[in-house]
């Protein structure tokens, strides 16, 4: 594609028993800044995949742009949550180069695996928060976001340097004790308010508030995402956690962490920008030179430019969109969910050669302060299932 980059809150109120999920980080009402990053240097955004399948090894970044290359974990099974994740770290220097695991021995390898812990991290923040957005769960919904909550949280305990593992670790042994309870009722959170048994596991649920908000503490002071960011996601998550189990999707970022997305796990190559500037990008494809060059091969360009608020005019992104000359337009949909709203183009035949493309704009509901632009492209057409999973997993702004 020829371009130019231009907190515990409770899954619900369990009456008398009090059972409350933890989601760390602070309120949705109160997302905190965007911290700075923790190294200069263009090191990983790892990633800690829940619903992708397989563990595909990451490579280098092209050289062309700031970049960050992420490493995939092997998900839970629909079963039973994942215990140990597999990962690779990327390298920094040769394009299409495959990576292996970090030696914490060197300054920069240790960067790389506080990089990890962070990104396992945000991953926790996020699906606490998924199950704070669910306020009134199924069963369904309760059992996949607390699968997913407790695969996260394991992924922190292996990823955690040396010294930060405590917190972790209480909290993977915390919420152990909370899933017997939820196992035996079923995940029925409407029969778990009226049982008077639970009350004697309040002190469970108070500790691990506690635990969870001291990680968020670790979240806000060392590593580079918005709040805002990972609770947007949240909220988009939550309609559809039962769902992400069966995905073939892996959760990426950038390391300047104001873009968050899911995408395909044979996507097993992305890039994006290292700090917050007036512009920033995040994009994934299985080949990222054959993606920025040709039409060739899938994936997809995420772009989220900082305007002000006020001033965020969707419908001018697409006309600038790299889709529109090459491309021809079959259709305009207006796109709105809990936190974007804008306008998706679907196209095909782009250069010729039988590639769709999709190109997604929108802004933030909030204040309209930030343009938002994901372009897809898929050769030989695109599955509009693929692609709706995609758009309900992507979260920007800062």
């Amino acid at each position: 594609m020829h371009r130019s980059p231009t907190r515990m809150h409770r899954i619900t109120v369990l009456a008398t028993a009090a059972v409350v999920f933890a989601a760390c980080g602070g309120s949705d009402d109160d997302p905190s800044d965007a911290s700075d990053s923790t190294s200069g240097e263009a090191t990983t955004s790892p990633t800690t995949a829940a619903p992708a399948t397989t563990a595909p090894a990451t490579t280098a970044p092209p050289t062309t742009a700031p970049a960050t290359t992420a490493p995939a974990t092997t998900a839970p099974p629909t079963t039973a949550p994942a215990t140990v994740p597999e990962t690779t770290a990327p390298a920094t220097s040769e394009p299409s180069a495959v990576t292996t695991e970090p030696d914490t021995s060197i300054p920069g390898d240790v960067d790389l695996a506080l990089a990890q812990f962070c990104f396992d991290s945000e991953q926790v923040y996020v699906f606490n928060q998924v199950t704070s957005v669910l306020t009134d769960p199924t069963p369904e919904q309760a059992e996949a976001s607390l699968s997913i909550l407790d695969f996260t949280i394991d992924a922190a305990v292996e990823s955690a340097p040396v010294g930060m593992g405590t917190q972790p670790q209480r909290a993977a042994e915390l919420l152990d004790e909370m899933l017997v309870v939820f196992e035996q009722f079923d995940y029925d959170v409407a029969a778990m308010a009226v049982a008077p048994e639970l009350d004697d596991l309040n002190e469970v649920f108070v500790e691990f508030d506690g635990v969870m908000s001291e990680l968020a503490g670790f979240v806000d002071d060392e590593c580079t995402p918005a709040s805002a960011v990972l609770d947007s996601q949240a909220i988009k998550l939550a309609p559809v956690v039962e769902q992400l189990l069966d995905w073939p999707l892996q959760p990426i970022a950038n390391q300047a962490g104001d873009i968050r997305m899911f995408v395909p796990t044979e996507w097993s190559e992305w890039i994006g920008s290292t700090d917050v500037e007036s512009v920033t990008v995040l994009e994934a494809s299985s080949d990222i030179e054959q993606f920025e060059n040709t039409w060739n091969v899938a994936g997809v360009l995420a772009t989220v430019a900082y305007v002000g608020d006020d001033n965020a005019v969707p419908t001018e992104l697409l006309d600038s969109s790299s889709a529109g000359p090459d491309c021809t337009l079959d259709s305009t949909e207006p796109y709105t969910d809990d936190v974007y709203v804008g306008e998706l183009h679907l196209l095909s035949d782009c250069a010729g050669v039988g590639t769709d493309a999709a190109v997604l704009a929108v802004t933030d509901q909030a204040a309209s302060s930030v343009e938002v632009t994901l372009e897809f492209q898929f050769p030989g057409g695109y599955e509009r299932e693929l692609l709706d999973q995609m758009l309900a997993g992507f979260a920007a702004g800062a």
